[in-house]
């Protein structure tokens, strides 16, 4: 099944899709999509940015029947998904607001979400999960269940990874970082000093 963005949303008031970022899995199988803004495409991105309307929107496709759902509306940028754990709650980085936001499918109606966590220093792109169970956007490393920063990566003089847009932990000491707009991969090994 394919996921044709003109197809679906038509019968409906809502304006029609036309740009989706990131997604995940729910733990039935099910697509959690994020849209930045129905107003722009990937291509105009810049526009999302200056404009900061509430015209994002995070979907939830079910492939078995061909159906799609708007889970939670008139969001300011939604950027990044990723389900916890379970795969029932699903955390979403909204860059327009600066903060990070947790919906959870068993839990929370159409439109409902708790704030884990505002007034990010930055743009929170993407998030992702790590294997110690910890979240992370704009490299700062937050609990899940309460979003208490637990550390942060800065690099302040900008000389060595100017942006970051994604993170890839790849076992507990080494981290891959990529940008779209930058044209490398950073790495970072950790140094880890085992107590005595």
């Amino acid at each position: 099944m394919q996921l044709q963005p003109s197809k679906f949303l038509r019968n409906s008031n809502e304006p029609p899709i036309r740009y989706l970022n990131d997604f995940d899995f729910t733990h039935d199988g099910k697509l959690v999509i994020s849209e930045p803004s129905f107003a722009f495409d990937d291509y105009n991105f810049h526009y999302i940015v200056l404009e900061r309307s509430p015209k994002g929107r995070v979907l939830l496709f079910d492939h078995t029947t061909s159906s799609l759902q708007i889970r939670i509306n008139h969001l300011v940028i939604p950027n990044g998904i990723q389900m916890d754990a379970s795969r029932k709650c699903v955390f979403v980085a909204e860059m327009g607001l600066y903060r990070i936001i947790k919906h959870c499918m068993d839990r929370h109606k159409i439109g409902e979400y708790d704030i884990l966590i505002e007034g990010l220093p930055g743009f929170p792109d993407n998030i992702r999960l790590l294997p110690s169970k910890k979240e992370y956007g704009l490299v700062i490393l937050i609990e899940p269940d309460n979003g208490t920063i637990v550390e942060s990566w800065h690099d302040p003089t900008s000389e060595t990874i100017a942006s970051i847009t994604q993170v890839l932990e790849i076992d507990n000491n080494t981290f891959y970082f990529g940008n779209d707009g930058l044209f490398y991969i950073g790495r970072l090994v950790m140094n880890v000093i085992q107590p005595e």
